[in-house]
């Protein structure tokens, strides 16, 4: 399953497409208000500080917004070409996501953690996007969509209305509430297994090699190398994914893989003298 990052106008296009329903800017800012449907920000680099705590972090990649109240509708105007709406963010950011401890110099997976967080006071203003699983998964279930739709219509309206006036159905809400909850789960377990699968071990395979070449032709001193020495080399180059612990861990895979190898060779080659002695002479 791959996964790539749309803007408010690609998310609204695809689910469009796939449900055919009428979707707008509003009723997506409402999706996520809602939390029907999460939204994201791009604010690799940008620095703030854990909720709860003094800690200072810094972003890496994309993060959640969990504040989506304070998404804004922005119509952008141009000479050329027709106007385009987005959905921005820009005050009183509340995110959850991967961030790196300010206070630590390296960058190993041991100072990286998920945390709620808020960005520090920027004049900053971020185009909301979005996870194309979560639109596709929404966008495939297009009665629950509609039944999202008229929720989340329901609830930035009913905080206006007499109590006597709301209408919606509660159970109607649970039941939308449980099943988009239950394929929440069920994408997320989804994604966690396709990281794991194959975006890590990818990653820390090809910087191991890198390190190794690197270590092995480009270093003119070629001091002598150990298991323990190259991994810890590695480690300092500080990218990301490579820690001294997950080189560690690929250097014992390889091992044990050699290892294996070695016995299958070893056992064709038997096999093959097993059967050259068999053959008459000639």
């Amino acid at each position: 399953m791959s996964n790539s990052w749309l803007s408010a106008t690609k998310a609204i296009e695809s689910l469009k497409l796939k449900s055919n329903l009428n979707i707008t800017h509003s009723n997506l800012k409402k999706l996520c208000i809602s939390q029907a449907c999460n939204a994201y920000i791009n604010c690799d680099g940008a620095d703030g500080t854990e909720q709860g705590t003094s800690r200072k972090v810094l972003a890496t990649g994309n993060q959640r917004i969990n504040n989506p109240e304070k998404i804004q509708r922005q119509t952008l105007s141009y000479v050329d070409r027709p106007s385009q709406e987005i959905l921005i963010i820009g005050n009183e950011i509340l995110l959850s996501g991967w961030v790196l401890d300010l206070e630590t110099t390296h960058t190993e997976n041991k100072n990286a953690s998920e945390c709620q967080w808020s960005i520090h006071a920027s004049k900053n203003t971020y185009a909301v996007v979005f996870k194309s699983s979560e639109i596709d998964a929404l966008a495939k279930t297009p009665a629950l969509l509609d039944g999202l739709l008229e929720q989340s219509e329901y609830i930035s309206k009913s905080a206006n209305y007499p109590e006597d006036e709301r209408q919606m159905d509660t159970k109607v809400i649970a039941e939308l509430k449980e099943a988009l909850a239950a394929e929440r789960e069920a994408r997320q377990e989804l994604e966690k297994k396709l990281v794991l699968e194959t975006d890590t071990p990818k990653t820390a395979h090809l910087l191991t090699i890198a390190g190794l070449l690197e270590l092995l032709v480009m270093d003119g001193n070629r001091p002598h190398y150990d298991q323990g020495i190259v991994a810890t080399a590695i480690d300092a180059k500080g990218w990301w994914g490579a820690s001294e612990s997950t080189v560690t861990k690929l250097f014992a895979a390889a091992n044990a893989a050699a290892i294996e190898a070695e016995k299958k060779t070893k056992a064709k080659a038997e096999a093959r003298d097993a059967i050259a002695k068999k053959r008459p002479v000639s």
